[in-house]
């Protein structure tokens, strides 16, 4: 993640949800039902519904094991975050509950209507719940997004190259565009080449799919090689590339990148390729797509990431999206995949 961003956004996580100034970022967010799900009457017994589950029917609403969730509802529970006051009064309505909230809303497209009649409570204290559970989620989240020590380095290098026998490798870079509604201002900024409003975010996976440095936030007009150059993976690689890519390791990235002493990007097709120019791209491509995997398996999780059909403020989305990444990585410590299933 890029540390500005990431300090920023764990300084603000370490203080209480504020919800002082709610009302208009929560009118906004106040919509209609969505398209693919109809609104439901209040059900007060919500939790005792989602403990009936069958595990197949928990991972099909929740995108996760209910082991997975039961460790981030344990965690949770004892966090500082969530024993804390809000403007002087407890305003908690369980730890499971929470995370619960948290949970569907990150997998499905239901609006905050859908989410606060199913989980029978005030659309305002939905989001603020669901806000509240975001911040502690970014304030855990150095735990789970890391660069590589030394050793994870040199298990990457090894992992990578039984891959496609590409050697010094420890990641690969891409972007992937998080479709938005237009922002208020500056909105030609965010207008893609894909031809819709767009926050990119950028992300090096390991071999194992882990996100291992994730920057969130610039507009979607901005080439991939322009998001790198302003993220602080740029910096500290021209700070100290031995530190940052040890044994003389480095990215893989797509022809949107140039090439430099710690990213290899693939040759550029000009008609007149030789034959081991061109099985090295195959390679190249080959290995790099685990990138693309990693996005493909976080949107189809977190289908909230698939388009932000209520959210204005951009500071927010920015930090749904890194929860979202996130979540990813705890899943994958937890060996809780979702690789050849189908939970849509």
């Amino acid at each position: 993640m890029d540390e500005h961003l990431f300090e920023f956004m764990y300084e603000s996580s370490s203080e209480s949800a504020n919800t002082s100034g709610l009302t208009e970022e929560f009118m906004n967010l106040s919509g209609s039902t969505s398209e693919n799900e109809e609104e439901h009457v209040p059900n007060e017994n919500f939790l005792d519904t989602i403990d009936g589950y069958t595990d197949q029917d928990f991972r099909k609403h929740f995108k996760m094991n209910r082991s997975t969730a039961h460790i981030l509802i344990e965690r949770y529970n004892t966090s500082a975050l969530y024993s804390k006051k809000e403007h002087g009064r407890f305003c908690k309505v369980g730890a499971a509950k929470e995370i619960y909230m948290l949970l569907w809303y990150m997998a499905s497209t239901s609006t905050f209507r859908e989410i606060a009649n199913r989980f029978n409570m005030a659309e305002s204290t939905a989001w603020r719940v669901i806000r509240r559970v975001i911040e502690w989620l970014l304030s855990i989240g150095h735990e789970y997004v890391q660069w590589p020590s030394l050793s994870k380095a040199r298990d990457n290098i090894r992992k990578f190259y039984a891959m496609k026998s590409i050697s010094n490798v420890i990641g690969c870079i891409d972007c992937s565009h998080i479709k938005i509604k237009a922002p208020v201002s500056n909105k030609e900024a965010y207008f893609n080449r894909k031809h819709f409003y767009s926050l990119q975010l950028q992300a090096v996976v390991d071999a194992d799919k882990i996100f291992i440095d994730i920057f969130a936030g610039e507009p979607g007009s901005l080439h991939d090689s322009r998001v790198l150059r302003r993220s602080s993976l740029y910096q500290r690689a021209l700070d100290d590339m031995t530190s940052t890519f040890p044994f003389n390791s480095g990215l893989l990235g797509d022809s949107a990148y140039a090439n430099t002493e710690w990213l290899i990007s693939p040759f550029r097709d000009n008609g007149f390729l030789t034959s081991a120019q061109r099985q090295f791209n195959y390679l190249h491509s080959s290995t790099r797509n685990v990138v693309e995997n990693a996005f493909g398996l976080l949107k189809m999780r977190f289908r909230r990431l698939l388009h932000f059909t209520e959210h204005t403020d951009l500071q927010s989305i920015v930090r749904i999206i890194i929860c979202g990444c996130i979540l990813h990585n705890i899943c994958c410590f937890e060996h809780d995949s979702i690789e050849d299933e189908n939970l849509i």
